[in-house]
């Protein structure tokens, strides 16, 4: 369940399995959009302002798989971001990357599933932004370089999926 949750939403690890303590939240703002609080990399500010997460599913969607999530984690208040990271190490291998997406190479990492988030999000939504800029703005990120890792990924198939979700909307 987390890996498709990271797929679809773009965020961290970490970022999802806090809803599970209280220390993230999603909040439906549109059909495909939700309110993100909970941003772990915050250059050295005490926390990032919410801002609003175009998905690649429907928003109640994410948030009832949120829901389960939640429901299988039980709470995890107690925990420190790097117990909860810890508890959950086993799980963020490769090859359990490849078991929940058979389609990916041999040797791929978690963080894949950003760029392929990004990727995903600049064509299903039609907006006018450069691809490092849209990711500054939904990954969270401060500056627009700390996106250029991002863009390099390479996502066939999908011409069918062009604007296939409408404009983008992020406005809270």
């Amino acid at each position: 369940l987390l890996a498709p949750l990271l797929l679809v939403s773009g965020r961290r690890e970490i970022e999802i399995l806090n809803v599970c303590s209280a220390r993230a939240s999603f909040k439906k703002v549109g059909e495909r959009t939700v309110l993100f609080s909970g941003q772990v990399k915050t250059k050295n500010s005490e926390a990032a302002p919410p801002y609003v997460v175009p998905l690649l599913v429907e928003a109640d969607l994410f948030l009832t798989a949120l829901s389960v999530l939640q429901e299988k984690r039980g709470d995890i208040s107690g925990m420190t971001n790097d117990q909860i990271h810890h508890s959950m190490s086993g799980f963020f291998t490769a090859a359990y990357l490849r078991q929940a997406f058979p389609m990916l190479p041999e040797g791929c990492k978690w963080h894949l599933l950003r760029s392929l988030y990004l990727q995903y999000a600049n064509h299903c939504y039609k907006h006018s932004m450069a691809i490092n800029y849209l990711g500054r703005l939904v990954l969270g990120h401060f500056q627009e370089a700390d996106s250029l890792r991002y863009v390099s990924t390479r996502v066939d198939g999908i011409d069918d999926l062009k604007h296939a979700f409408g404009t983008l909307d992020l406005t809270p």
